[in-house]
């Protein structure tokens, strides 16, 4: 399901601090390789004040191609929805 571009960044600001530590753990479990996508996306979203998707993009290394930023973004909302859940 296509999530709007300021879905994942309203979720994370609503959070609690303690939800906020609970998620980051919860996505540090799920690491694709050595580098995880969703605890970056996290934290930069987690520091941003105003959404900005170019710089999100650029932040993931995701400038060039869109499919795949827009993957990690569906993926990152409905593994947060899950912590949320177990919590």
């Amino acid at each position: 399901m296509k999530q709007s571009s300021t879905d994942c960044f309203e979720l994370v600001k609503g959070l609690t601090l303690s939800e906020k530590r609970y998620c980051s753990i919860y996505l540090g479990r799920h690491a694709a390789g050595k580098e995880n996508r969703y605890l970056l996306l996290f934290d930069f979203l987690s520091t941003q004040a105003v959404y900005d998707t170019s710089s999100t993009r650029a932040c993931l290394c995701y400038s060039k191609n869109h499919f795949n930023y827009d993957v990690l973004k569906d993926e990152f909302f409905d593994l947060l929805l899950d912590a949320l859940f177990l919590l």
